[in-house]
């Protein structure tokens, strides 16, 4: 009989332990379990190995794998994945003797992509993980998780996230599938830093955000045609690329009938075909230490709820429709302003955005962002701007979409000296003013000037962190984009909704002084400003966290 410590398995012959071993290879349908049988693919254009070989290799403890679409990047990072969580060396030559741990467990994983991929890339995760090693898996929403026997476990994480969804945790590894935003990448490095963990990229870069191409990926050697090199290993970072033609399993006929179905540019081509990091924007529009502070400032609303035509807040639940965040209810005294960016409404719109700011304090003290209708949205405006002491409207008349809710708010008898107007253009009728902000290519810069010099002297206090967010991605564009007058996000996929607001709101606050019944006679922001200024001086009651609300009083 064998000794208590002695090794069972040693007692085995050779084709009983090869038994062994084959079974545990095997899913319940008799067939070798994905986990084993997957192989990484050859180039079809050169026969060589391609970059799938060389990440499951690899060593380092920040692997980028910038590939193009359809070449295999995120089947390579859940199979990496699932081998770190099982204790395999990832490299398929290890896998003849899987008893043989070649990495500690447990290991702690997060999985993050794009909101409307994380049920994909869960899946694929799962199909990766044998069935006997799996102890609980849940699958709800904004809670996808396995467990496994041996203690490890993965989660998925969404980039639409706050930011809190990304502290506290102490893990090994990170697998980011898709550009991730800079500031839920600087809470991921946090939480590997206790075990020494690996950041895993695999990303076709259709965004071509500035940050990664100039941070991480900074210093690769640039090719005269302005392309990062790749397939090379630096310290703890390595980098790799894949391009879709090189996927054997898929036909050229294929791949060119759908770049001209879709209407590709040529930066799209180098994208999505070649697996090139084309930077296709310039730098953030407010730089990193001013949202670093915007962020810091970001707090929870304390109240939600509409006004009504009384300007009183009828409160109700978060998720209800056509809700404001507030913040803090009207003080007396207080002037206010309130920046509106408007959308078309329905199921397909944009969302149209409401912010309020106090005039004297320079933060966000309500918020509004949703899809409703022309003359729903005049009702929602009206209604706070009763409440925060007729507040003034600074409405954006692009598109068209403005000139109809400034008509609908002074139909509900708005007063009109509390209607932003841009100033008459004409020599013959120089009082004949116009209602309404018009962003231009002239206008533009100088919003988003103020907006950042308003951030940069901490005067600016931005509560709401889905507009820091945005502002994350707000960019200065290298490319003409219609529509965006030199600014604007930094890919198709982002919104800028919540940036245009709350900067119409503080050019609100800088104009408050021409249309302040005690304020002296003059026209022009910067003397409107320098009235600010004053006033500020006079009351500087910037950022109070720990206010108190009589709650009787305010809600109706």
């Amino acid at each position: 009989m064998a000794s208590k410590n002695s090794n069972p398995l040693a007692e085995l012959s050779d084709a009983q332990l090869q038994l062994l071993l084959d079974s545990l290879r095997l899913d319940p349908t008799g067939q070798e379990h994905k986990f084993y049988s997957w192989r990484p693919y050859h180039n079809k254009s050169d026969g060589k190995e391609s970059f799938q070989h060389k990440v499951l290799r690899c060593d380092a403890k920040n692997i980028n794998v910038i590939s193009a679409n359809r070449a295999g990047k995120t089947q390579g990072g859940a199979r990496l994945v699932a081998a770190r969580l099982l204790g395999f060396d990832p490299f398929y030559d290890g896998l003849h003797h899987p008893l043989k741990r070649t990495y500690k467990v447990p290991q702690f994983w997060w999985a993050c992509t794009e909101p409307e991929r994380v049920k994909d890339n869960f899946d694929t995760l799962l199909s990766f993980i044998p069935d006997q090693e799996i102890v609980r898996v849940s699958n709800k929403p904004q809670h996808q998780r396995v467990e496994l026997r041996n203690g490890s476990w993965a989660q998925m994480k969404s980039y639409g996230m706050k930011r809190r969804a990304f502290q506290g945790a102490a893990l090994y590894g990170v697998w980011n599938d898709e550009e991730e935003p800079e500031f839920i990448n600087a809470e991921q490095l946090m939480r590997l830093v206790d075990h020494n963990g690996i950041l895993l990229r695999t990303m076709t870069p259709v965004e071509g955000t500035t940050w990664l191409y100039d941070g991480p990926l900074y210093g690769l050697g640039d090719t005269p045609k302005g392309k990062k090199c790749f397939e090379k290993q630096r310290g703890p970072m390595a980098w790799f690329t894949g391009k879709m033609r090189d996927n054997p399993y898929l036909t050229e006929e294929a791949i060119q009938l759908r770049i001209e179905e879709a209407g590709m540019d040529e930066d799209e081509i180098l994208i999505r075909i070649e697996g090139q990091y084309r930077v296709l924007c310039g730098e953030n529009a407010f730089g990193s230490d001013n949202l670093a502070w915007a962020f810091s400032t970001c707090r929870e609303p304390v109240a939600f709820g509409t006004f009504n035509q009384e300007g009183l807040l009828v409160e109700s639940r978060a998720d209800s429709e056509y809700v404001f965040r507030v913040w803090k209810p009207a003080t007396e005294g207080h002037a206010y302003a309130i920046g509106v960016d408007p959308a078309k409404g329905g199921e397909n719109s944009d969302d149209s955005v409401i912010v309020v700011k106090d005039v004297l304090t320079g933060e966000d003290v309500a918020v509004f962002a949703g899809r409703t209708d022309v003359n729903n949205l005049a009702q929602l405006i009206f209604g706070a701007g009763k409440h925060y002491n007729d507040a003034l409207l600074v409405v954006e008349m692009n598109a068209g979409w403005g000139q109809s809710v400034n008509t609908a708010i002074r139909r509900l008898h708005y007063p009109e000296h509390r209607i932003y107007r841009r100033q008459s253009q004409s020599r013959s009728n120089p009082e004949l003013d116009s209602f309404g902000w018009m962003t231009t290519q002239t206008t533009k810069p100088g919003m988003v000037h103020d907006l950042k010099h308003g951030l940069l002297n901490r005067v600016c206090v931005v509560r709401d962190e889905d507009t820091v967010q945005q502002m994350q991605s707000f960019v200065q564009l290298k490319k003409h984009q219609p529509g965006y007058h030199g600014f604007g996000p930094s890919s198709r996929k982002k919104k800028d909704d919540r940036v245009m607001a709350q900067a119409l709101a503080w050019q609100g606050c800088k104009q408050i002084g021409v249309y302040t019944t005690d304020a002296p006679s003059m026209r022009g922001r910067d003397a409107a400003f320098a009235f600010r200024e004053r006033q500020l001086e006079r009351q500087r009651a910037l950022v109070e966290d720990d206010f108190e609300i009589d709650f009787d009083e305010w809600f109706r």
